[in-house]
């Protein structure tokens, strides 16, 4: 299976944490990271894992609401303040 790849948030992505007072450059993200664990559960849609590299926090999104469910963690602080 292809290595996943970590990247900076998209744009619209880094749009939003800009609008909410975060650097984008301070969070990753990684699509499957874990391909055999997707495989495994059955899953059908692919994990996207969001990493705030200044604390640490690591969210798992799956599917096509990841950007919803990003926005609402954002605003409720799991990835801490901005």
């Amino acid at each position: 299976m292809p290595a996943s790849s970590i990247t900076l948030p998209p744009p619209l992505l880094g749009e939003t944490l800009a609008a909410h007072g975060f650097d984008a450059g301070d969070f990753e993200v990684e699509h499957d990271p874990e391909p055999d664990l997707s495989a495994a559960l059955g899953l059908q849609d692919s994990l996207l894992l969001v990493r705030r590299r200044s604390t640490g926090a690591v969210r798992f999104y799956l599917g096509a609401s990841w950007y919803t469910a990003v926005v609402s963690d954002l605003t409720t602080g799991e990835f801490g303040r901005a």
